[in-house]
């Protein structure tokens, strides 16, 4: 397949090709994932000739699929201020955290982007965060399939603790709301505690009367509910039962306590994040994955 750049942006002297300024391979990723249906590349294999031969991993291009969609992402954009047409930034650092791998990255940065590049989301696009809940559970699948084990473990276990957490942080807001407290001040201020357990329950008090919160398994949280799920079963046992419920429409849900929050990242850190190194890069995904749920408190005024 010839693919030719048609986008063009201006610069001093006139108009260049928006490829010259996001790299060649960036632009056949963005285009390859424009012009196929996502269900096309994960069944096919691409190759870049530009000189030398690349390949175009599927996990990037199925993962900047959705992004494209969910953020109605497009190359360039037109300045309304300048009066011109510009690159657009925010689709290209995501592709570059799509090369590397970091999915959670991409859709924080996304979410916080500029809103003349970016579609910006709240808690009402509820096909948009359908989607990227689908795109949590793709980011851990294709990793896994690519033979990178320990990455794809790391991003269940953010996906586990995003979903253990959320469901304080959601609590939190409704609880603010009813006092008629600032809930973004709260929420946001919850989420910056997720690098100590002991510090965001603490948080998490200020606002509940007690220390149980509900995760609910819908479209939009199926996958941190799982994985949420499996982790309390590691810690419970047969003792998850008791916390299991399911609502007069079918809707599962699961209890979970403050203890559980302090139980868990003991569990994890004990286990397979020891170092103050792979701390702190897990619980920053986590933060990031976490601020995802909330993308009306994070998107740029």
């Amino acid at each position: 397949m010839l693919i030719k750049c048609t986008e063009m942006v201006s610069e001093k002297g006139g108009k260049a090709p928006v490829s010259d300024k996001m790299g060649i391979l960036q632009y056949a990723l963005f285009k390859m994932t424009s012009i196929m249906p996502r269900d096309a590349l994960r069944r096919v294999q691409v190759q870049l000739f530009d000189g030398d031969e690349q390949e175009l991993p599927v996990r990037h291009l199925v993962w900047l699929s959705y992004l494209q969609e969910i953020f109605e992402l497009g190359l360039t954009y037109f300045d309304k201020q300048k009066n011109t047409s510009k690159s657009n930034q925010e689709a290209f650092e995501a592709i570059r955290l799509v090369q590397k791998e970091e999915v959670v990255k991409a859709i924080y940065a996304l979410i916080c982007g500029n809103q003349e590049q970016v579609c910006q989301l709240t808690d009402r696009s509820y096909e948009k965060m359908r989607l990227l809940e689908e795109l949590r559970k793709e980011h851990c699948k294709l990793l896994e399939e690519a033979d990178m084990p320990e990455k794809a473990k790391m991003f269940r276990d953010v996906a586990a603790m995003t979903g253990l957490l959320d469901a304080f942080c959601d609590y939190v807001r409704s609880e603010a709301k009813k006092a008629g407290k600032d809930d973004k001040n709260e929420v946001t201020k919850l989420i910056e505690e997720v690098t100590d357990p002991y510090q965001f329950v603490y948080r998490a008090s200020h606002n509940l009367s007690g220390t149980m919160a509900t995760i609910f398994r819908s479209d939009d949280n199926y996958f941190c509910f799982d994985s949420a799920r499996a982790m309390l079963v590691q810690l419970l046992g047969k003792e998850i039962n008791k916390r299991e419920g399911v609502s007069d429409k079918g809707t599962r849900s699961l209890k979970v306590y403050f203890d559980d929050v302090r139980n868990a990242y003991a569990a994890l850190f004990e286990s397979d994040y020891k170092s103050e190194k792979e701390q702190k890069d897990f619980t920053t995904e986590l933060k990031l994955s976490l601020a995802a749920k909330f993308p009306e408190y994070f998107k740029k005024e």
